[in-house]
């Protein structure tokens, strides 16, 4: 519905008299969905899910691929190369990992309305094993060639780097409670997944 009120003035000086109401029928808004993050830390059980966007889309299929430690590095590579962070070499990820899970997940969001919701993932015991896992989205019932991804980290550490002439500090915590945690053993690597070095904190 949509008001043209009186006293509008035209570009010959002349205002309108009445004000006018009409109603008016749009079209519908084209389905879209859409990760909304580029890459998350899901701390254990204090996470609220996976944020996505959509409108006029029901349902999404979603896969969560776990990656070999090995091979975070080749993924975050070709993410990093393609066009505005798009990744489409879906046939490597099995090699790269495994399919941890698959599911479909119902939305339901208001016609016509762009929404952002949360996946709910903490409750997936396929997702709860600490690791670096890729999400693969597609609208359910949808065949063509579109596919949506990020990743996430479950992890219960939180890592707080600084850089000084000549060193590297690294503090490692809790995102529980925030507590410092020793033994943790990081690794620095290069860009094709080689550790260069490895240190334990304490």
């Amino acid at each position: 519905e949509v008001t043209v009120h009186r006293g509008l003035p035209a570009l010959t000086g002349a205002e309108l008299k009445e004000s006018v109401t009409r109603q008016l029928t749009t079209r519908d808004v084209r389905p879209a969905i859409g990760f909304a993050s580029e890459g998350s830390v899901l701390p254990a059980h204090l996470t609220n899910g996976i944020p996505i966007t959509a409108i006029n889309v029901k349902e999404v299929n979603i896969d969560f691929h776990r990656l070999d430690q090995k091979h975070i590095a080749d993924f975050t590579r070709h993410l990093s190369e393609s066009y505005q962070n798009r990744f489409y070499r879906y046939d490597q990820l099995r090699g790269w990992g495994k399919l941890a899970y698959s599911g479909r997940f119902d939305l339901n969001p208001p016609d016509n309305t762009l929404v952002k919701q949360s996946i709910p993932v903490e409750d997936i015991p396929e997702l709860q094993e600490p690791g670096f896992y890729v999400a693969v989205m597609d609208e359910a019932g949808d065949y063509d060639y579109r596919r949506y991804v990020t990743y996430f980290v479950v992890t219960d550490i939180g890592l707080h780097a600084r850089q000084y002439p000549g060193e590297l500090v690294v503090l490692a915590s809790s995102l529980a409670d925030g507590a410092a945690l020793d033994g943790i053993s990081i690794a620095i690597m290069d860009a094709q997944g080689n550790v260069v070095q490895e240190r334990e904190t304490s």
